[in-house]
């Protein structure tokens, strides 16, 4: 071999990615680190493939800020369940037989109420910025670190503008029976979803089923058409309240409470 054909080969461009000594003979790149040819195992068949491919993205964030919430709210509902259990008023939405043990006050009255009301409103507060954090909704927040206490604000703020409303509705419609019966299931529902949400969140944070939010659709609508039906049903009958000046006073309530809502989210997210 001369120096001229040893010199040819030691400085072949091929030489470059080559692990020989001398170069590349076969011009075929030999290159240390090339990564080896994927073949098909026989055990290819037996891996498990991951049935549910959005619970990595449903779980990606942590919600361990949940857990001490969810912790007081069993402490919450157990003492309240132990201090008024003659009165099973969490069982005053499904059955009048419940219903009437209260009658002699307003559910106003009731420090068990009022409790209640607060762990519902935690409880629904934690449910949405949970779903929000998840991005369920496409909105925009610029400042995630103080979500939760902006909507347990828009929560409270939204229930005593529902509350103030129909007081006044009631005395421009002179309905003062209606005020209370429809107020009284206001707060049971509160009191029922609350209960209902204490579980729910336990499920929704640390086992995360996608059918779990169906569950939520469909128990948020059954309780709240009992809280509307059932009042309507005991006062209607009773009263000269006809159905044009009703289908005003129930959107009054129920639905002018909601666009003040929406306005207030569209306020905060903007």
């Amino acid at each position: 071999m001369t120096d001229t054909t040893f010199y040819k080969l030691y400085s072949s461009p091929t030489s470059i990615n080559d692990s020989s000594l001398f170069g590349n003979y076969d011009t075929t790149s030999t290159s240390k680190y090339l990564e080896p040819t994927a073949s098909k195992s026989m055990f290819t068949g037996h891996e498990l493939p991951l049935k549910n491919p959005s619970y990595i993205n449903r779980n990606k964030f942590d919600f361990n800020y949940v857990f001490p919430f969810l912790i007081v709210d069993i402490i919450i509902i157990l003492l309240l369940f132990n201090l008024y259990r003659k009165q099973s008023m969490h069982l005053a939405l499904f059955s009048n037989k419940y219903y009437q043990q209260i009658l002699s006050k307003s559910m106003l009255s009731y420090p068990i109420s009022w409790l209640f009301f607060f762990v519902y409103i935690v409880n629904i507060s934690l449910y949405i910025d949970i779903i929000l954090r998840k991005g369920i909704f496409d909105f925009n927040i610029p400042n995630m670190e103080y979500l939760l206490p902006i909507i347990i604000l828009l929560a409270a703020a939204f229930y005593a503008f529902k509350i103030i409303l129909i007081y006044l509705t009631a005395s421009i419609f002179n309905v003062p029976a209606y005020r209370r019966v429809y107020i009284d299931y206001i707060f049971l529902w509160t009191m029922s979803m609350g209960i209902f949400l204490s579980a729910y969140l336990w499920l929704e944070v640390y086992f995360n089923f996608e059918w779990l939010y169906f569950l939520f659709i469909g128990v948020w609508i059954i309780f709240g058409a009992l809280r509307i039906i059932t009042p309507i049903m005991k006062i209607i009958p009773k009263s000269d309240f006809n159905s044009f000046h009703f289908f005003i006073y129930l959107c009054t309530v129920e639905i002018l409470p909601l666009i003040v809502l929406g306005k207030l989210v569209m306020l905060v997210v903007s």
